[in-house]
Parts: C-alpha cells; sequence; structure tokens
C-alpha cells in the first residue's frame, strides 16, 4: 500500500513463566526488551486483582500502544500534525478464551488547525488498519470518539 512507512521486520519477544499449578494460581510475564521486570499476571476471567495483571488487560495496552503509533503516522502522512496524542481503548472480554467482542478506543489530543471529523476519518483508517497488525477479530466492533483540546 502506498504511503505505509517502509517495511521492516522486527522480533519481539515475550516468556511467560508459570510455576504453581497451571492453570489456577499465578504466572509472570517478561519481555525481551526489558522495559519492565517480571509482571505477575493472573489466569482469571472475573474481578482484577490489585498489583497483578491478566492477558486481557496486556491485551489492551499492547492495541492501544499500537493504534496511538498507527494513528500518529497516518495523521503525520495526511499533513495533520498532531502536538499530543492520549488514547484510552477499552476492551470488553467474554469467556475465559478471550474473545473480545467490542473496542472502544477514545482519542484526546492537540491537533492545531485540524477539525474533529479529519481526526475521526484518520482514526477510523488506523483502527482498520490495527484490526489486521494486531490480529484482532474481523466481527469485534469498534466504536471512537475524538476530543480535540
Amino acid at each position: 500500500m502506498s504511503g505505509d512507512p517502509a517495511m521492516t521486520q522486527a522480533i519481539r519477544t515475550s516468556r511467560v513463566s508459570w510455576l504453581t499449578h497451571p492453570p489456577g494460581g499465578h504466572a509472570a510475564v517478561t519481555v525481551g526488551s526489558r522495559a519492565f521486570t517480571a509482571l505477575p499476571l493472573s489466569f482469571t476471567t472475573g474481578e482484577l486483582e490489585a498489583g497483578v495483571t491478566t492477558p486481557g488487560e496486556l491485551l489492551v495496552a499492547a492495541h492501544g500502544g499500537a493504534f496511538a503509533v498507527i494513528l500518529a503516522r497516518m495523521l503525520e502522512r495526511d499533513g495533520i500534525a498532531a502536538r499530543e496524542l492520549v488514547i484510552s481503548t477499552t476492551y470488553r472480554v467474554v469467556s475465559e478464551w478471550y474473545k473480545i467482542v467490542s473496542v472502544e478506543i477514545a482519542v484526546s489530543g492537540r491537533v492545531p488547525d485540524a477539525q474533529v471529523a479529519d481526526v475521526e476519518r484518520v482514526a477510523h483508517e488506523a483502527a482498520e488498519r490495527c484490526r489486521s497488525s494486531t490480529g484482532l477479530a474481523g466481527d469485534a466492533e469498534i466504536a471512537i470518539s475524538v476530543t480535540l483540546l
């Protein structure tokens, strides 16, 4: 597709160590960059436990990060200069198999000389691009809201 950033290949790694009675108990997750120490990981689908993350929470964080960089690149491509972007992403997940049924993306930002409709158009395009790059199922609903500061 024209306008895409140069095609580069990157390898990213993570490691989950589950040392206490799988599928119960807790595990720990680390990433290859060592950007953080091992995070405690729970596989509960119920209430969140303070100080312990879940696969669903890690998925929504990764998707939010991917969306943020894709949106920023697409805005730049379209000549829309953002000074600041804040992305809040919410997944509605059902069952212990982490089926994502809906995604809510709230975009807030300082984008001088831009209209909300312009940013919304690019945000919807970025969400569709994200759907393929993050493996998000095609039937998950995506709702986007944009607020310019």
